[in-house]
């Protein structure tokens, strides 16, 4: 979820980076909600949790202040919509609009899927036997430091160090990330 590390505006919709459906019970009254990243994130769909499906009707959907392109908005259950559009871009901006808005309870951005999770890896040595294991780069945790392993790392005097990831298909890839110790 690319929200949760976007500025919000206004203030009081800072609640709605929230997983909790008691933030439902906080009427907020924006006339829009902002996001704002100072790196450009790649959008692909957003997804909103409402009090009121039947009066989720009169929203827009912007980014990087162009309106979003042939929007799809699709009913995920009594409480939940995802809204998708053809706008092909990486975003630094997000801006929904309308009198609808009162009704939004908690906010969703994807920024991509990490397409690496889980998969099968290699690397050309292993520093410190099992403890640097390819497998570490790609569980999910992003941590700080590598204090004993939970990171991939070569051994320091391989002179071609390498690291692979295999994908079980082809995938488009729009970002690709890597965290460094």
């Amino acid at each position: 979820d690319v929200a949760v590390i976007a500025e919000i505006q206004p203030p009081t919709a800072k609640t709605l980076r929230s997983s909790s459906t008691e933030d439902c019970d906080q009427r907020l009254d924006p006339a829009y909600v902002l996001l704002t990243w100072s790196e450009a994130i790649p959008f692909t769909w957003l997804r909103i949790k409402v009090q009121n499906k039947t009066s989720f009707k009169d929203i827009s959907l912007s980014l990087n202040n162009a309106l979003c392109q042939n929007t799809r908005i699709f009913s995920v259950d009594n409480a939940t919509l995802d809204l998708y559009c053809d706008n092909n871009v990486s975003m630094t901006t997000l801006k929904l609009e309308g009198n609808s808005l009162e009704n939004i309870c908690t906010l969703f951005v994807s920024g991509g899927r990490n397409f690496a999770l889980f998969q099968k890896t290699s690397q050309s040595s292993t520093f410190n036997s099992n403890v640097y294991e390819s497998k570490y780069a790609v569980d999910g945790k992003i941590l700080p430091t590598c204090y004993r392993g939970f990171c991939s790392h070569t051994n320091t005097d391989d002179t071609t160090p390498y690291w692979i990831v295999k994908f079980g298909q082809e995938y488009n890839i729009k970002k690709c990330i890597l965290y460094n110790r």
